[in-house]
């Protein structure tokens, strides 16, 4: 492919422009070889093979990024949806915690020896506990079965999150 001079390619071209003299003319024509214009013509089918190319990916990284937010979107109903029956075993726990005090408070009233026995759940606890590590862990996979995982820090904190859970740390 040869060196095309574009300086002196325009130079000729305006000069023809502005005053069409028979010496701008071949002066232009000069410059104007067929091997210039079979370059120029490969640079620009060159240029439009890039272009394709780079319209191909485009729309690789677009389906790309339809999938990665259809795999969040699946993600966040599934986190909804582990929460909606955390929320439910929580607030059933928590029932029966009440209705438990209610009861040693009911008998402390009628037996002046009643001693309160509050019973431990630590089985629920570290199921609750369970359930929303296993959550979390779910958002991670998601994140990483995305493809493109760019949020390693998020997914190295999501990952600590599961194990505060598991040792029942409060959220």
């Amino acid at each position: 492919m040869n060196k095309i001079d574009y300086q002196a390619l325009r130079g000729a071209a305006e000069a023809i422009k502005i005053a069409a003299t028979p010496q701008k003319l071949l002066a232009f024509r000069m410059k104007v070889t067929p091997q210039v214009v079979l370059a120029l013509l490969d640079e620009r089918d060159a240029l439009n093979e890039r272009l394709a190319e780079l319209e191909a990916d485009l729309a690789g990284l677009a389906e790309d990024q339809q999938k990665s937010i259809e795999s969040i979107k699946q993600a966040d109903e599934a986190v909804k949806l582990a929460h909606e029956k955390f929320s439910a075993l929580a607030a059933e726990n928590a029932a029966l915690k009440q209705s438990e005090k209610e009861f040693n408070d009911f008998c402390r009233e009628e037996f002046s020896e009643w001693e309160d026995d509050i019973t431990e759940t630590p089985a629920t606890d570290a199921f609750l506990a369970e359930v929303r590590a296993q959550g979390v862990e779910m958002a991670m996979e998601h994140m990483q079965s995305s493809g493109s995982l760019t949020f390693g820090d998020c997914y190295i904190s999501l990952n600590e999150f599961a194990a505060q859970l598991r040792k029942g740390v409060p959220s």
